[in-house]
This record gives C-alpha cells, sequence and structure tokens, in this order.
C-alpha cells in the first residue's frame, strides 16, 4: 500500500477511536464534558477581540505580538502604544526607507522590518513569511486603495484590519486602533488630554495674525490642491485658532479622488477662489516640492491677499495627514512661528513678503526630522532620548506583557520640544540651500483618496 494511503488510513482509525471514545465518555457523564469547554471558550473569548470594519467583522488576538502595518502613515500609533511592529512599509517606494525620528529606538526595539510595496501592491510573500498575527493597513492615499485591494489574500495570511478612509484626522485614527482594535481606549484618552493640553498653552502663547486660512499642497509642477475645511491639517489649525475659510461649501468643490480630503484648482481657479484669502498655508505635494518665495515669483499668487501682505506661510509637507506625534511637532512649530512676542507683520511689502521665521522652512523632507531644527541636532536630541529609554526600559519577563511607554512618549516630546526651541530662525521660503537640500533628502507620500 503507498505510504499516502497507509497514513490517510492510519488517521482514520485513529479519528474514529477517539470519536468512539468521546460518545463513551459523553454517555457516562454529560456534565463533565460541557465543562471544560465552556472554560476553553471563555480563556479564547479573553484572548480575542471582534472588529467591526468596512469589511465586516474582524476577529483578532486582544494582544497581538506580530503586527504587520502596510501604511507607513499608521504605524506610529503602534509604536506609542508599545505594541509589536515586526513589519511597515516605507514612507515611499522612490526612495531609501527609513524610520521617523518621532519613533524612537522603538523600530530597533521591535525587530522592524520593511515591506516592499509600490503601485501594484504589496510583497505578500514577505509578508506571509513573517508569520503576523494581526495585518493593520488602509488610512489615508494610496495604501488605502492597495488593501482593500488585495484584502482577500492578505485576510488568508492573518486577521487584516483595514482603517476606513473616511478616518480622516490622527483622532479617529488613533481612537479606532488603541479602542476598537486594542481594547486601549485609556491609553487614546491619555494621549488625547495631553494633546488638549498642549493646543491650550499653544493657542494662549501664540498670535493669529489673520483669519480665516486656507491650506493648500503645491506639486513641483505648480499644481495647488486645497484642502478641505473639515481634515487633517485645516482641521488642527482651526483648534488654534485660524479658522478655515469655507472654501469647498462656497465653490462647490469635489475631491480630485472620490473620497478624499482635497480638491484640484486650476490656475484660473486658484486666481479667483483665494484672490481674497486673508491668509494661506503652502506645503509640498508628497515631499517639500515648493514654498512661499517660490510662488511669490508668480503673479498668480503674487496677487493675492495673503501673498501680498506677507501672511502666506510655509509648513512641512508631513503635517497635510500628521498622526499623533506629528500633531505635536506641528504644535511646536506654530508656536515657534506665531508666538506673541515674535507676532509676524501684516503690513504690505511690495518687494514681497516679510522678513520672518517661518514654520516649514530649513526642514526639506521634514517628517523624519520632527524638531524645526537642522538634522545634526535632531539626531543628537534623538540619541539622548534613545539613552534615557534604554536606561529605564523595563526587563520583559515570561508571560508578562510589556510595560506601556506613555512615560517614556511625554519624555521624548520634551526633547524634541528642546530641540524646538534651540533652534536657529529662518526667513520665509528659505528652504535651505543646496548643501542642505542634499541633507535633507525628500521623502514621498503616495496619495490616491
Amino acid at each position: 500500500m503507498p505510504l499516502r494511503s497507509r497514513t490517510s488510513a492510519s488517521l482514520s482509525a485513529l479519528a474514529a477511536l477517539f470519536i468512539g471514545a468521546s460518545l463513551v465518555l459523553t454517555g457516562c457523564s454529560s456534565g463533565t464534558a460541557e465543562a471544560p469547554s465552556a472554560a476553553a471558550s471563555e480563556e479564547q473569548s479573553a484572548q480575542e477581540r471582534v472588529v467591526q470594519t468596512e469589511q465586516g467583522e474582524i476577529t483578532v488576538p486582544a494582544e497581538p505580538q506580530r503586527v504587520v502595518v502596510l501604511n507607513y502613515a499608521l504605524a506610529g500609533y503602534l509604536y506609542d502604544l508599545d505594541v509589536p511592529v515586526v513589519a511597515t512599509t516605507s514612507e515611499d517606494f522612490d526612495y531609501d526607507p527609513a524610520f521617523s525620528e518621532l519613533w524612537g529606538d522603538a523600530p530597533e526595539q521591535h525587530g522592524t522590518e520593511f515591506i516592499t510595496w509600490g503601485m501594484d501592491g504589496f510583497d505578500l510573500e514577505a509578508i506571509l513569511e513573517l508569520e503576523p498575527d494581526l495585518i493593520l493597513a488602509g488610512g489615508l492615499g494610496l495604501p488605502n486603495g492597495l488593501a482593500t485591494k488585495a484584502y482577500d489574500q492578505l485576510s488568508q495570511i492573518a486577521p487584516t484590519v483595514i482603517v476606513g478612509k473616511d478616518l480622516d484626522t490622527w483622532q479617529q485614527q488613533y481612537s479606532f486602533i488603541a479602542g476598537d482594535v486594542l481594547g486601549r481606549d485609556d491609553d487614546y484618552d491619555r494621549a488625547v488630554a495631553e494633546y488638549d493640553k498642549r493646543v491650550a498653552e499653544v493657542k494662549d502663547a501664540i498670535t493669529v495674525p489673520a483669519v480665516p486660512v486656507a491650506v493648500l499642497t503645491v506639486t513641483a509642477e505648480g499644481t495647488p490642491y486645497l484642502l478641505f475645511e473639515d481634515s487633517g491639517l485645516p482641521h488642527t489649525l482651526g483648534e488654534l485658532g485660524f479658522t478655515p475659510a469655507p472654501l469647498v461649501e462656497q465653490h462647490s468643490l469635489e475631491p480630485y479622488n472620490p473620497g478624499g480630503d482635497m480638491a484640484e484648482l486650476s490656475t484660473e481657479q486658484a486666481g479667483q477662489i483665494l484672490a481674497d484669502v486673508p491668509a494661506l498655508f503652502i506645503t509640498g505635494f508628497n515631499s517639500d516640492t515648493t514654498d512661499v518665495a517660490t510662488l511669490q515669483q508668480q503673479p498668480i499668487w503674487a496677487g493675492t491677499t495673503a501673498f501680498s501682505t506677507g501672511n502666506a506661510y510655509d509648513l512641512p509637507y508631513w503635517t497635510v495627514r500628521g498622526d499623533y506625534d506629528e500633531a505635536m511637532a506641528l504644535l511646536d512649530i506654530i508656536e515657534q512661528q506665531f508666538s506673541c512676542s515674535e507676532a509676524p507683520d501684516s503690513t504690505p511689502h511690495p518687494g514681497g513678503p516679510p522678513a520672518r521665521p517661518a514654520p516649514g522652512v530649513g526642514r526639506a523632507g521634514g517628517r523624519r526630522h520632527p524638531a524645526h531644527a537642522p538634522r545634526h541636532s535632531d539626531r543628537r536630541a534623538a540619541r539622548r532620548l534613545h539613552d534615557r529609554r534604554r536606561r529605564t526600559a523595563r526587563v520583559r519577563e515570561p508571560g508578562v506583557r510589556r510595560p506601556r511607554q506613555t512615560d517614556l512618549r511625554v519624555r521624548r516630546r520634551r526633547g524634541l520640544r528642546a530641540a524646538v526651541a534651540a533652534a536657529p530662525r529662518h526667513r520665509v521660503g528659505a528652504l535651505g540651500d543646496a548643501a542642505g537640500a542634499r541633507l535633507h533628502a525628500p521623502a514621498l507620500r503616495p496619495r490616491s483618496p
């Protein structure tokens, strides 16, 4: 008899024997057979959670130990919650991958790897080899579309939770991940309390020069995209007193891709819609592709109220869709830029905007350089933070969950603020010379809402 046939026959006989024995035991004492089953069910339930998603109910481990994150912009939440991330995608697929300095040494501690990805999707074979117990995907932009398309394949590898693109603020994303997925609402509440406290501090420390404001992200080719007032960066600025101009509703603008958070403007539209807006915030599209000084040379921009009165301001590109840590870093930037002691002058300047420090200046590729300071300062600050974290880290005992690092995150934020405070001031539009540009290689966050 062939080996496969003999093996199948043996397994069949063993199964029949097991079933017969079970029936005998059940007949003798049905009560004792049900008790262990109920206990096992309760234990299984305690080890799992059910998450409501657009794809339906997903059963996930209550305390995942090997998470693969298929959107770089979501990884920071897990690091803040000290959830082991075995791999994540790079921020883009056109540049060398690098971990955000806002993450400290968490990627090193977790042994995080980078997953290859591109317009065609994710490296599914590499994900399979990592043996994840949870896949976290979705969020805003292109990664959401790719994950949704590959959902069936991903869910065969491990339970897959896609963060909906309707969750378009860091609060919504963090609440879903911490609360719905991990059952750690207390951690989210502490993060929000810390953020709200910082918002109040910054709001008291700044003078808002002109309102309402509009926020634009501009491509290297000069195409502007207007951010919707109720999402991402405009929402955060609104919390600080920079009232967003209701341009989307007034002009019946539609997202450039269905479900997106920004509208593409033609040159003619930009001249008409933005002409009388008192203040504008400018970011690069996907990277620090442009700045106020560059746009100032073009008549379409120079003729707007915001540019002619000196109320056009640079911000780093990563502020458009920032996570919790980036939102905190943005507060530091806004405080430095608009502090009461150095309130910007709104007097018209025929030759261009007045000289003043600008939030996004000198920080091309800013997502990886959280403090508003030269890169070497960031590295020194990060190294000091890393050393403190190593000294305070507790040894993980077998079977004991790693301590949550809320206090470590607070100390890390203090270190970043110290770096911001020590940073040299820059002038509007001066994104750095050629040497600075080489030091700060731009990074891309592909978008396809």
